[in-house]
């Protein structure tokens, strides 16, 4: 893909105050892959791989942001990988057995250079077991995320913490 931006708003942090700005024009080109595959009856692995370009072309009068400085929150790169189990019991249920892992570089919390945080690359692990009731919409699944427990931040901000290891259960 490749798309050109004009009139831009985006907010930024003039160290005090979130302030809205229009900036100007961006270039965001790049390029995603993704693809399964059904390895075996009921193993089906799959993949995702993403490509990131994402540069501030013009910034009018802005004296935050810098032209060709990368775009906020825009890894260049990223990646998922997954595997899922299905087995058909002779009951007629049906369990399922997924895990999947997302990883993405680091990235870039405010536009403007000045006070910007890096956001270190970060990977989360997933997994869930779920159990299908036969001859019914019903199933109950126990389930994890970020299960690694990674700590990282989704901006720049203390509060933004990403949700630490957590583990549950649904019904439905």
């Amino acid at each position: 893909f490749d798309n050109a931006y004009s009139d831009l708003q985006l907010t930024s942090n003039n160290g005090t105050v979130l302030v809205i700005q229009n900036i100007g024009e961006a270039k965001i080109r790049g390029i995603e892959v993704e693809g399964d595959i059904a390895v075996t009856r009921g193993l089906t692995v799959g993949g995702s791989f993403g490509y990131l370009d994402a540069r501030y072309t013009d910034v009018g009068n802005s004296t935050a942001v810098i032209v060709d400085s990368q775009m906020a929150g825009s890894p260049e790169y990223s990646y998922a990988v997954n595997a899922e189990y299905v087995v058909n019991l002779d009951n007629g249920g049906e369990l399922m057995f997924r895990a999947d892992y997302g990883w993405k570089s680091e990235i870039l919390s405010f536009a403007n250079w000045y006070n910007a945080v890096e956001v270190p690359a970060t990977g989360f692990l997933n997994a869930q077991a779920r159990y299908s009731f036969p001859n019914s919409n019903i199933s109950i699944a126990l389930q994890g995320r970020n299960i690694t427990d990674e700590r990282t931040y989704t901006t720049g901000f203390d509060s933004s913490v990403v949700r630490p290891g957590n583990y549950g259960y649904t019904m439905v």
